[in-house]
């Protein structure tokens, strides 16, 4: 190739060349650059931001060689199928939340082909959330051994589990994410919650009441007047759950017989002689009440009230009497 310059003339090949001028001959150094048509390449995503908290805002960019120029980016989240996000070399999310989290890859597309970027993973950071309580499942009978599962979604994920009673004051159960009863009682009933600590932050479950069956117990019977010095009546009460039904019996030297149903018995002054009690009764069992005795004819004064219990401790019943 014949190279003319301002008073000069060169035969160029690549590499060293002579030149003739009216001055001097000299030689110069010919490099030819030739640049080969290509689809993109070296296509590379880069999140921009660093720590993606949730509620912040994160940039990705994708960059590609390629010759002639990128035409089209695309950004795509990695999902089933892939997701389309946005034709831009530049892809923005604001107010991120943890739905953000995932694998993306962009995509640069000129006349002579495509190539896709090696996934980049998003992590989105975020303090626990859906912090929930389960109890282990069926019927929690007094005796029995319950367990409380705390379960929590955070990231980073969840350090500490706490368990707390719901009181005046709560009372802190245990640091672990179990929470074991043996032997349980009444006294255990009640609202629990756990809570989830990770290093962002801690949040608390939603209350969960842990219900305790259990028999009849501490069956009485109380001794009410009425209006009439006639009429008089007995009511039953137990302490219970599930809550009890209850039934009235007279016993005499014949035998028990059930004179009701129900909490509450009426009786007159006439009515038969005999032992009087209840009987509370639920589907893990029964108490009865210490027995009361009625003599037919006899009158009931509207100043006294009659408390007659059972504690199954003692032997003997206990009978409260108070005078007004």
């Amino acid at each position: 190739m014949w190279v003319i310059t301002e008073r000069s003339f060169c035969h160029a090949e690549f590499g060293e060349t002579d030149c003739w001028g009216p001055n001097a001959n000299f030689s110069v150094l010919i490099l030819f650059i030739i640049s080969q048509p290509d689809s993109p390449k070296n296509t590379n995503a880069v999140v921009l931001s660093g720590e993606t908290l949730e509620g912040g805002s994160v940039t990705l960019s994708c960059s590609s060689d390629a010759n002639p120029p990128v035409e089209t980016y695309s950004w795509f989240k990695r999902e089933a199928p892939d997701i389309q996000l946005t034709t831009d070399q530049i892809y923005s999310i604001s107010n991120l939340d943890s739905h953000h989290s995932g694998l993306y890859y962009c995509t640069a597309q000129n006349q002579l082909g495509r190539h896709d970027s090696t996934p980049v993973h998003l992590d989105v950071l975020y303090l626990p959330k859906t912090t929930a309580v389960v109890l282990s499942s069926g019927e929690t009978v007094e005796g029995d051994s319950v367990t409380l599962s705390c379960s929590s979604d955070a990231n980073p994920p969840v350090q500490t589990y706490s368990w707390f009673k719901k009181e005046a004051l709560d009372t802190l159960l245990t640091t672990t994410q179990n929470y074991t009863i043996s032997n349980i009682n009444s006294q255990h009933r009640g609202l629990y919650y756990c809570t989830a600590h990770n290093l962002l932050g801690h949040r608390d479950s939603p209350p969960v009441h842990l219900n305790v069956l259990y028999a009849p117990r501490n069956t009485s019977l109380t001794v009410v007047p009425s209006v009439s010095d006639d009429l008089f009546m007995l009511l039953c009460s137990s302490d219970s759950n599930p809550t009890s039904s209850y039934a009235w019996y007279r016993k005499t030297q014949g035998g028990v017989t059930l004179t009701g149903n129900g909490t509450n018995l009426t009786l007159s002054s006439g009515s038969s002689s005999g032992f009087f009690y209840c009987t509370a009764k639920n589907p893990f069992g029964s108490s009865n009440s210490s027995e009361w005795t009625h003599a037919s004819g006899t009158r009931f004064s509207r100043d006294l009230l009659v408390s007659v219990s059972w504690d199954p401790a003692i032997p003997l019943f206990n009978m409260l009497i108070i005078a007004y």
